[in-house]
């Protein structure tokens, strides 16, 4: 699963408990920001196949902030007029998904 920013940037989790953050700009490919990176924030899924992980991204004046389940696992600094755009949630087949809270707020 997902979560975009409104500056076009994704925070992607994965089972096997690694996360990525991408980039995109327009109507072009995104780009990789972020490689898949194993970290302890990110609950790998159980035997049953199932994992909750909650995800956050934070935009500050200055600073972005990717968070899994309350942990910071990685920021960057916010680039000066490209906060703004349509936030949402992707979800990939195969999964059964449970959405809670999400909201954007100022």
């Amino acid at each position: 699963i997902s979560l975009n920013a409104g500056f076009g940037g994704v925070l992607i989790v994965r089972q096997d408990g690694k996360f990525s953050i991408w980039q995109r700009a327009g109507a072009g490919s995104p780009k990789a920001v972020m490689a898949w990176t194993e970290n302890a924030a990110v609950i790998k899924a159980d035997a049953a196949g199932k994992a909750t992980n909650k995800l956050e991204i934070l935009v500050g004046k200055d600073k972005v902030t990717f968070s899994v389940n309350g942990k910071e696992v990685h920021s960057m600094p916010a680039a000066a007029g490209s906060m703004d755009g349509i936030a949402g949630l992707r979800v990939n087949h195969n999964l059964d998904v449970h959405v809670e809270k999400f909201g954007v707020t100022k």
